[in-house]
């Protein structure tokens, strides 16, 4: 059996240059090289070069697959945009992340072994990066609810402490980049459930526009010049460092909320269990109901055109039953039944079985035909 790789790369903030893509084609021929990324899947041999230097040295995202059920992602960080203090409090205890310092970045790394095979199976690499590129921005803006999703996977694994607090109060709304993260890194779909009940404390619209008008009313003058200048030589930071400084205002202003403990969202998380199963019953149930009704409301079409056929309806049979086959047989086998039907409606039942024993005589040696008769019982 063949063995699975996938490695891809992907810079953000800055383009690689031609210097740049020519050390990285060096490293695989085989791999797309472009001024914003490197991608190669291996199905036999192994990537030869360094994924934390790549980090270090050119891009901001990366993410690995392996066909063993390994699964790893790194994000590249400006060291001054972001509170290393934080990252270090909600990566405690986390077995699946870990933060290494590269220059002036910081590069926080999750990865899931699945050392003990217990997923089983695995997926192609493709497609899973791009949907959660925002997380890079959120997190420089302050919002920290991947770093709580890594806590999640600690707390699933066993490796966080039944009386340990949460580090947000909630994590909803869910957005599609946090519900790919918890999907990739295969963390209980029913804990996550059960954290994102609570929300993060996002405002609404309004309330974000009032904050902002406030917080940059608030900004000294020689502050906000020195924001609008960057924002005009093209400064991608400075969207995230102001909707850093609102979330900033918004926490101190906002009502704290208690929080949860582990042991409470592992319960929690079991009750959803539970009632996720209790609604995926009632709702096969309900698909087997319309599946059935669907089918009764044919059968009911079908035996109203055999009624108008008459005798022509028993003529057909013998052309049915021209051909040998199991198909043929199911047909004829099923025309019956819509004949005894009608003729039950019309009280002929008798009748219906004294022709039906005449098809049997005329048929017998089709053993595969009489055999799907077997099912017409006289009461």
């Amino acid at each position: 059996m063949s063995e699975y790789q996938y490695y891809e790369f992907q810079a953000i903030d800055q383009p690689i240059d031609e210097a740049g893509r020519k050390t990285l084609r060096q490293v695989s021929s085989r791999a797309e090289v472009t001024s914003t990324s490197f991608v190669n899947e291996y199905n036999y041999g192994d990537f030869r070069g360094d994924a934390h230097q790549f980090m270090k040295n050119w891009f901001d995202f990366h993410l690995y697959v392996s066909s063993w059920g390994t699964r790893s992602m790194m994000i590249r960080l400006p060291a001054h945009l972001v509170d290393r203090s934080k990252l270090l409090a909600f990566t405690f205890g986390s077995e699946l992340v870990e933060l290494h310092s590269a220059g002036d970045n910081i590069i926080v790394e999750f990865h899931d072994g699945d050392e003990e095979g217990q997923y089983g199976g695995w997926e192609e690499g493709p497609g899973w990066l791009s949907p959660m590129i925002p997380l890079r921005a959120d997190i420089l803006s302050g919002d920290w609810r991947a770093l709580y999703l890594a806590w999640l996977w600690a707390v699933s694994m066993g490796h966080i402490r039944d009386d340990a607090y949460e580090p947000l109060p909630g994590i909803a709304p869910l957005t599609r980049a946090l519900s790919t993260f918890a999907e990739f890194f295969r963390i209980d779909p029913d804990l996550v459930t059960a954290a994102a009940e609570r929300p993060v404390g996002a405002a609404s619209d309004s309330q974000l526009k009032e904050s902002a008008h406030a917080v940059i009313s608030s900004l000294p003058d020689s502050e906000k010049t020195s924001l609008l200048c960057r924002l005009a030589e093209g400064d991608s930071f400075v969207e995230v460092e102001i909707r850093k400084l609102i979330r900033e205002f918004d926490d101190a202003n906002k009502e704290s909320q208690q929080l949860r403990t582990a042991a409470e969202l592992l319960a929690r998380a079991q009750e959803v269990t539970v009632e996720r199963k209790i609604a995926e019953q009632k709702q096969a149930a309900a698909a087997r109901e319309h599946h059935r009704q669907k089918l009764e409301r044919e059968r009911q079409m079908r035996i109203a055109e055999v009624a108008t056929m008459g005798e022509g309806a028993w003529a057909e049979l013998d052309q049915i039953l021209v051909t040998r086959s199991g198909r043929a047989y199911d047909e004829a086998a099923e025309r019956l039944l819509d004949l005894k039907s009608i003729a039950d409606e019309n009280e002929t039942t008798d009748q219906f079985f004294v022709r039906l024993d005449g098809i049997r005589q005329k048929y017998a040696n089709r053993q595969k035909f009489i055999e799907r008769l077997d099912r017409f019982k006289r009461r």
